[in-house]
């Protein structure tokens, strides 16, 4: 059965947004879409530097009836460099030399096209019939300013070794300016015309478009953030002694704040220094103050520690940094030691180190009051400072060392400024976290999130899941639900869930190594936190942002202050307040979305799982159960195995994963 005709043309990102992209296009890229959007018949859906799992090719084509194309463009100038394709150990590699001599190797883009297509028929296209070979996947190499001529002459070595054959050479093609100035298809996209192929469903194509679609947080980054107008009371203005506390639950927009009066002050070219406690808390918040347009030089982004040792390298008392008892009490030494070092510093050489008009610090409930008195020694004379805070996400332990009286050595005098509305948790989420501080939290100055009165989140489409498992389950249920959380996302309308959305957070790194291993066993790449070695740990948090066209996945604790519309949580015992806060940071990272949002929990806690039996979706993974066990009650589910629900599932194809 072939796919109703199209009215329009699908594009992601849509056309209007090509340019106001993060990364524009280049001229040559321009010319090929303009021409494919304006010759190729409507049913080719254009997918413009999609994200596809990290690979990021510059055009793909879907056909639902007719198949797939993927095309590479090079906006080279064949004069400027001398580029030639040579045989070396039995293959064919690029090899460029400069106007002034200088041999230099580039990767092969015929064999980054054969990637493509091998990537797409193995692992994101599983229903596809492999049987004749690649050949539902065209790839083609366009250079829109080198002449045909040239091109076979330079790199057909390269087209050779992919295509040796005319028929082969139907599926991998090679372009120039010449075919693109004559409007050429046929040269330049040989099936352009097929209206069907045996190949080819649209159920293939439902699998396809999870990887290529445009995630939501990159068509975020292309608008201004609307703020609520005590939001914007309090990016737009100060206290008059300068020092302002500001507390919220989640979704009530504190780190917006945080990223939006940092680029007001930066527009009124004073120097802001912005401190959190987690490294990966940073590249969000410098994402989120890129879409107000911050100011680069005069913000200045640092997690607390790094902060430190750069006032005492400043100070040029590296020896000190060097000197602390890193080894033998390295929880003493970020606790208190370092702080106490950097404060030490500061008095003694403050014309040493940076001072700022602003010091904004997020996740404030993560500080310790001894911190905070040393970022106070590098406010300027007249300077403001913002403590941001949350005492509902708890994870360290912390609120018990903010009593009023150290509030009131830290500057702060009267109440706190209040957000009490969550904008960004999904209506049906927002009971279900009250419930939970009201069942496990005890400290009873945490605020639960209000509903905002925005009625078109009313209509926002979310699915909440519990899966309650054995510890010895964890693993497993946690690569099933990952692997088939997008395709059970509900939508509003036609645009598909992207796997690039993907979050998964777990309560301890060992348990997250143990599902990442699984996932990039299956063909997935993830962008993860999780390495074993301590300095690699920290190189992924700072190389850990919101536009990685990866899976992400993170401890609960790195993901404290970020937001996502498509997440996975896994956890284990649930014993302590710390560990109940670290659940809830969890489970309040979900933001509502037009285009849908799906947040599961994973859960090996017996403390938890009545909370759980509360949630609209249900299920008890036993193992080794008996065949004939029967449903408990009513809108629970007892199950033996987790299943995917659909096709549209990654490394469906290539593995299976029981849960039971």
């Amino acid at each position: 059965m072939t796919s109703p005709r199209p009215i329009n043309r699908v594009v992601s990102p849509p056309r209007d947004e090509l340019d106001r992209r993060r990364t524009p296009l280049e001229p040559g890229e321009r010319l090929v879409f303009d021409l494919f959007d304006q010759q190729l018949p409507l049913e080719w859906e254009i997918y413009v530097q999609p994200h596809l799992n990290n690979l990021r090719p510059d055009i793909v084509l879907l056909h639902p009836d007719a198949g797939i194309a993927v095309f590479e463009v090079k906006d080279w100038n064949l004069a400027a460099c001398d580029w030639r394709m040579e045989q070396q150990n039995g293959a064919p590699r690029l090899i460029g030399t400069n106007i002034e001599g200088r041999a230099f190797t580039e990767a092969n883009p015929f064999e980054r096209l054969h990637q493509y297509r091998t990537e797409i028929a193995d692992l994101y296209c599983p229903a596809l019939n492999r049987s004749a070979g690649l050949a539902s996947v065209t790839a083609g190499l366009i250079f829109p300013f080198a002449q045909d001529e040239q091109l076979f002459e330079r790199f057909g070595p390269g087209l050779d070794h992919r295509a040796p054959s005319a028929a082969a050479r139907r599926y991998f093609t090679l372009s120039g300016a010449s075919a693109l100035a004559r409007k050429d298809l046929d040269a330049i996209f040989p099936d352009h015309g097929r209206r069907s192929s045996w190949l080819m469903t649209p159920e293939i194509a439902d699998d396809l478009r999870h990887w290529l679609v445009e995630p939501h947080f990159a068509a975020e980054q292309r608008e201004v953030p609307p703020l609520s107008r005590d939001q914007l009371r309090y990016v737009n203005g100060r206290t008059e002694s300068g020092f302002r506390r500001l507390r919220g639950p989640a979704g009530s927009g504190k780190t917006m704040v945080v990223a939006g009066r940092a680029t007001a002050l930066g527009e009124e070219k004073k120097d802001v220094l912005v401190v959190s406690f987690n490294i990966t808390l940073l590249n969000y918040l410098r994402d989120s103050a890129a879409r107000f347009g911050y100011d680069r030089r005069r913000v200045t982004w640092l997690n607390f520690h790094s902060w430190c040792k750069r006032v005492l390298y400043g100070a040029d008392m590296a020896d000190v940094y060097h000197a602390l008892p890193w080894n033998e009490a390295h929880a003493d030494v970020l606790d208190e030691l370092l702080a106490s070092a950097a404060a030490e510093a500061i008095e003694s050489c403050p014309d040493l180190v940076d001072s700022y008009d602003a010091i904004l610090v997020d996740e404030g409930q993560d500080f310790r009051p001894s911190w905070w008195d040393a970022l106070r020694k590098v406010r300027r004379p007249d300077g403001e400072m913002l403590l941001v805070a949350d005492r509902a996400q708890d994870v360290y332990g912390r609120n018990n060392l903010w009593t009023d009286q150290t509030m009131e050595g830290a500057g702060f005098r009267g109440p706190w400024a209040t957000l009490d509305v969550s904008y960004r948790l999904p209506r049906p989420l927002i009971d279900l976290t009250a419930d939970f501080v009201q069942r496990f939290l005890d400290d009873r100055e945490i605020t639960p999130p209000i509903a905002s009165d925005q009625e078109e989140l009313d209509l926002y489409p979310t699915a909440l899941r519990w899966l309650q498992v054995s510890s010895n389950q964890l693993v497993d249920a946690a690569v099933e639900a990952i692997r088939t959380s997008i395709a059970d996302v509900p939508t509003n309308g036609s645009t598909p869930a992207s796997f690039a959305n993907l979050v998964f957070l777990c309560d301890r790194k060992e348990l997250g190594s143990a599902v990442v291993a699984r996932l990039e066993s299956l063909g997935v790449r993830v962008s993860h936190t999780f390495s074993a070695d301590s300095r690699l740990a920290r190189q992924q948090k700072l190389y850990f942002f919101k536009g990685d066209a990866r899976v992400k996945a993170t401890t609960i604790h790195s993901f404290k202050g970020w937001e996502g519309s498509h997440i996975v949580v896994a956890a284990g015992d649930a014993g302590g307040q710390r560990a109940l806060s670290a659940i809830y940071t969890a489970m309040t990272r979900l933001k509502a979305h037009a285009g849908g949002s799906r947040l599961t929990v994973v859960c090996a806690s017996h403390e938890l799982e009545p909370f759980g039996r509360t949630w609209p979706e249900f299920e008890r993974v036993l193992r080794d159960a008996p065949a004939s066990v029967q449903t408990p009650a009513a809108g629970c589910t007892t199950i033996q195995q987790t299943t995917p629900r659909s096709s549209s599932s990654i490394g469906a194809g290539t593995s299976s994963s029981e849960t039971g």
